[in-house]
């Protein structure tokens, strides 16, 4: 089959792969295609179908939602280009969670007992239990150093002994923090 009158979906799938990832960083956000299926999946045929997953998260509703609107228009310009069709089916949508400032405020104060004198503050693009207890309580999170440059979810993730000890230093701290703040 000549270029010129191939519908290939997998190299379709491939542009908009690319502009996920160009799109989410561009807004500060988290995009992660995990899985990709090309059919029917011969090594010398050209695809006609993919199917793949995506994972899009942000700090807010507005952001996330914004490389979605971006995503598609990027995906029906593809499509229009290469003469393929584009569906969506939504399995998960979730909002996005805000830490408690008040927790926030009291995890920097365990960590300052530890000797950090500046703490990190990080945004957590993950999940995490955060999402399934944020319309239930307050929360705010205590992130353990990983030795291997952040890797998580992975046989390479470490963390060592002293790290850990310094975490444990840093909860206690906080927890002390928020009984003198708000224990009456």
């Amino acid at each position: 089959m000549p270029f010129h009158r191939r519908h290939d979906a997998l190299a379709g799938a491939s542009e908009l792969v690319l502009a996920v990832e160009r799109l989410a960083r561009d807004a500060g956000c988290i995009a992660t295609v995990g899985r990709l299926q090309a059919y029917p999946g011969g090594v010398n045929v050209i695809p006609g179908r993919v199917e793949f997953s995506l994972d899009l998260r942000g700090e807010t509703d507005e952001a996330r939602d914004d490389v979605w609107v971006g995503i598609q228009s990027v995906a029906a310009e593809v499509c229009d280009r290469r003469g393929l069709a584009f569906a969506v089916e939504e399995t998960h949508n979730a909002p996005a969670v805000v830490a408690s400032p008040k927790l926030q405020d009291v995890v920097g104060a365990g960590i300052r007992t530890t000797g950090d004198a500046d703490p990190m503050v990080l945004f957590s693009k993950a999940g995490h239990d955060a999402m399934a207890v944020a319309d239930l309580t307050d929360w705010a999170m205590l992130f353990v150093r990983n030795g291997r440059g952040g890797i998580s979810h992975h046989p390479d993730e470490i963390v060592t002994e002293g790290d850990v000890a310094a975490a444990l230093d840093a909860f206690e701290g906080a927890i002390l923090a928020f009984a003198a703040a708000y224990a009456s």
